[in-house]
């Protein structure tokens, strides 16, 4: 049975699975190199097939130059191999912020879920608790590229 106090109200996950992968994460994060905002951060994301790719934040002098933990994640799955347009698909995006800090995906990482993991289910801590929400509930109003009949 699933703690009560790891739940949201879109999704549940069995404890053993999401403790595992937040560990990982939390693993991830000590990758970091936070040296600016001293905020480091692991995720890890999962792949239908089985496939675990992990990822960690890395900053730059030039903030906007910063990639997150998720981004990092999402693209060692890339670079693994993995293809959004084939029938494997990411089913899970879990990051770790220090301390148990609320730590949910920016907006450029929602973006990159939305597009790269859109059936996801992302985890993270809110508000003292593990939360688990599908990725759709995340970014209702996604930016989709539509190529235009030019």
């Amino acid at each position: 049975m699933t703690d009560p106090s790891r739940q949201s109200n879109q999704i549940s996950l069995p404890d053993h699975q999401i403790d595992a992968l937040f560990e990982r994460a939390q693993e991830n994060r000590s990758n970091s190199y936070a040296r600016y905002s001293e905020f480091p951060v692991g995720s890890v994301v999962t792949t239908s097939l089985g496939q675990v790719f992990d990822g960690c934040s890395v900053e730059n002098g030039s903030f906007g130059l910063t990639l997150c933990a998720e981004r990092s994640a999402l693209s060692a799955a890339i670079a693994g191999g993995f293809d959004p347009g084939s029938d494997v698909r990411i089913e899970q995006v879990v990051i770790a912020g220090p301390d148990n800090t609320s730590c949910p995906p920016c907006g450029a990482c929602r973006q990159w879920i939305s597009e790269l993991a859109a059936g996801s289910v992302v985890s993270f801590w809110w508000d003292g608790k593990l939360i688990s929400v599908a990725a759709s509930a995340l970014t209702p109003f996604t930016y989709t590229y539509v190529r235009p009949n030019i």
